[in-house]
């Protein structure tokens, strides 16, 4: 395999990684016991290996890695560093302008959805959003243009949190390979930044992006694989374990950086490494990653994750308030109907926002190495 050659495994898992986040937060808004991050009392299927399917928070870290990762490889070739800082904050930000206006158009048709079914419910996600005064669009574009990298939040949609992460992640390792571009001096540089960070302390989802330069860097020399099935077995035990798994089964005793359960630290960022391993180095895995499912999933997974929180919390919420009390086999088939909406409108938007956005970037990019060539050689 070449270096250039695109790893469509970890597209795959990606995808698969984006339809579990969407699994969760419908979990979190209608069966919030199988969500321990929204309740002191959950489902005990939430603390089986099982949980892995629907824990979002985890999904979430294992795409910290898979961008540590994706980003390392590329990062060499890039050349000029204040353009390429730029191309990736608009690759992050056009989207989610996009999903943000579209939240803000559906809160203002919407606006109380969410609080209608929260008086029924009590669910605590159903809280985490503009409800009854929705604020202005132009209040709305200014939060996704800046304001979510500043505080890292928002209430038009709420899974915008981790772009904060995945700017200053990704422009971390632009530079890191801007200013030190032998291969042994880098991996100790991300040695080095990752100690760092400890020291830091929790959050540690940076972590994650340190996991995977650092694989990305062993998987180009070519490092023979050990034992990638046990890993991605191990990682996804470990990424199974939700909020409160340590206090619920006596293991508060271990340091709270390696204490199961907790979202905040080295857990989830070393299982999910686990995971990304296993499935770009176990062929079965990578085979299975590389099914026409996966993939689709994979190329519109971006767009799923920035589309479906807003649709949940109005036009699902709608629906739900109409149909309350729902029997589980209602709530299944929502989730079916919740998922297909999801698919279908992040296929949407991928051809019609995601997609044009990178081929502008792509050709941005092109017209300037290309300006600099003939400038230089000029």
């Amino acid at each position: 395999m070449h270096n250039d050659d695109r790893l469509h495994q970890l597209d795959g898992l990606r995808g698969i990684a984006a339809l579990t986040v969407v699994l969760y937060h419908y979990l979190s808004a209608f069966l919030p016991a199988l969500a321990p991050d929204e309740t002191a009392n959950p489902h005990w299927l939430s603390d089986t290996p099982l949980a892995v399917i629907f824990n979002g928070p985890f999904a979430v870290v294992v795409f910290f890695v898979l961008s540590g990762f994706v980003i390392s490889k590329s990062a060499h070739l890039r050349g000029n560093l204040p353009l390429t800082i730029t191309l990736r904050y608009l690759r992050l930000t056009i989207p989610m302008l996009t999903s943000v206006a579209i939240a803000w158009l559906l809160l203002t048709m919407l606006p109380i959805e969410a609080t209608k079914l929260a008086s029924i419910t009590g669910t605590p996600w159903l809280s985490k959003t503009f409800n009854g005064v929705i604020p202005s669009l132009s209040r709305a574009l200014a939060e996704a243009t800046y304001e979510v990298y500043l505080s890292g939040y928002s209430r038009f949609n709420n899974a915008l949190w981790t772009m904060r992460w995945e700017l200053v992640g990704s422009v971390a390792i632009y530079i890191v390979y801007a200013f030190i571009p032998h291969t042994t001096y880098v991996v100790a540089t991300f040695i080095a930044i990752f100690l760092l960070l400890l020291f830091k302390g929790a959050p540690y989802y940076y972590e994650a992006f340190v996991f995977g330069a650092l694989m990305q860097e062993a998987w180009t020399k070519r490092f023979k694989p050990v034992a990638p099935a046990l890993a991605l077995i191990f990682g996804l035990i470990l990424g199974s374990q939700s909020a409160g798994f340590a206090a619920r089964y006596g293991l508060d005793f271990l340091p709270w950086a390696i204490r199961p359960g907790e979202q905040d630290n080295m857990i989830y960022p070393i299982a999910a490494a686990l995971v990304v391993y296993g499935c770009l180095m176990s062929v079965p895995v990578s085979r299975f990653l590389q099914i026409m499912p996966c993939l689709f999933l994979g190329r519109i997974s971006f767009s799923m994750y920035l589309i479906h929180v807003p649709v949940a919390y109005t036009l699902v919420m709608a629906v739900a308030v109409l149909l309350w009390p729902m029997a589980p086999i209602t709530l299944g088939i929502g989730l079916l109907i919740f998922i297909a909406l999801s698919v279908s409108l992040g296929w949407l938007m991928t051809v019609l926002v995601d997609a044009p956005v990178q081929r502008l970037l792509s050709s941005t990019r092109k017209i300037a190495h290309d300006f600099g060539a003939k400038h230089t050689a000029s």
